[in-house]
């Protein structure tokens, strides 16, 4: 199914006997069109608030905390370096392709030379 159709989000379920357990639940999702990080945030908050007063056992406020943050900024962020030798890395392997590619063409063209300076004069094949 193409994930524009989906119209129903399902909460996470959490197995209550795993709830002092829990020490991180990372989710990640798209915000909706118009709506800023800060909004999002604030939403967010509103929704950790009436998770505090409805199950305090659960969702402790000193422990339990939810937070938006941008995943190009800190989803990258641990493996940006690596990110970088990797696009280093591919920008040279792409390089060496394209000089064997020009060598090759230049080979071809030089091995043709005759033939072509023939064919240019119209000498024929003698």
């Amino acid at each position: 199914m193409h994930p524009r159709r989906i119209r129903v989000i399902l909460p996470l379920p959490l197995d209550r006997s795993l709830a002092g357990n829990v020490r991180l639940i990372s989710i990640r999702a798209r915000l909706k069109p118009g709506i800023s990080p800060e909004q999002s945030a604030a939403e967010m908050q509103t929704i950790h608030g009436r998770l505090a007063k409805q199950y305090p056992r659960m969702y402790p406020p000193d422990k339990f905390t939810v937070g938006v943050y941008s995943l190009i900024g800190n989803g990258t962020r641990s493996f940006r370096s690596t990110l970088y030798i990797l696009l280093s890395a591919v920008g040279f392997l792409l390089l060496i392709a394209c000089g064997n590619a020009a060598n090759l063409l230049l080979a071809r063209a030089t091995a043709r030379q005759k033939e072509i300076w023939r064919s240019a004069t119209n000498r024929g094949s003698a």
